[in-house]
């Protein structure tokens, strides 16, 4: 499965590093903004019943009706901007779970952008290839014992914070 989560507290530069080092990247991609994010604006909106343009987003809506739509989909890359409103805790919603290990055998990359590392969910955790971190209000770290790579890009992101660096991030292996 190819899972990639960008965490930053709001304000903290996941739209950018999505918009610079993601989306260059990909010749298909479908954003889900369900507040319309002036970040995405030059992107053509998706209709409902026609077949997406390559690079489009989905602006309003459920995070089930994003997967529903995105279910239709192959070889492309799904983005959830503010996964922490649609995503909560751990993820008991079979449906939901279900959506998410399909997407692996239709070729789909899901990029969830978060504001804390403690909104992701252990499920989705276990199955990412790589978070993005960048500067979080995270202190706890115990929960990611299995990862002690976290804690350890986390103080390096405050020291290079400490040192003037506005949006430090660092991609963090799982």
């Amino acid at each position: 499965m190819r899972i990639i989560n960008i965490v930053a507290k709001k304000g903290g530069g996941k739209t950018t590093t999505v918009k610079n080092k993601i989306l260059p990247k990909l010749k298909k991609y479908l954003v889900f903004d369900l507040y319309g994010d002036d970040g995405y604006s030059d992107l053509p909106i998706a209709k409902k019943n026609a077949p997406p343009p390559k690079k489009a987003r989905i602006a309003g809506g459920t995070f089930q009706s994003f997967m529903a739509y995105g279910s239709k989909l192959k070889d492309t890359a799904l983005i959830v901007e503010d996964a922490t409103i649609f995503i909560k805790g751990d993820i008991h919603n079979d449906d939901l779970r279900a959506s998410i290990i399909g997407c692996r055998h239709r070729n789909i990359l899901l990029v969830f952008l978060w504001h804390s590392l403690g909104r992701i969910p252990p499920f989705i955790l276990e199955q990412s290839d790589f978070i993005i971190l960048g500067n979080t209000q995270d202190g706890n770290f115990k929960k990611y014992e299995r990862h002690p790579q976290i804690e350890e890009a986390h103080n390096r992101i405050k020291a290079r914070l400490s040192k003037g660096e506005k949006y430090p991030f660092e991609q963090v292996t799982i």
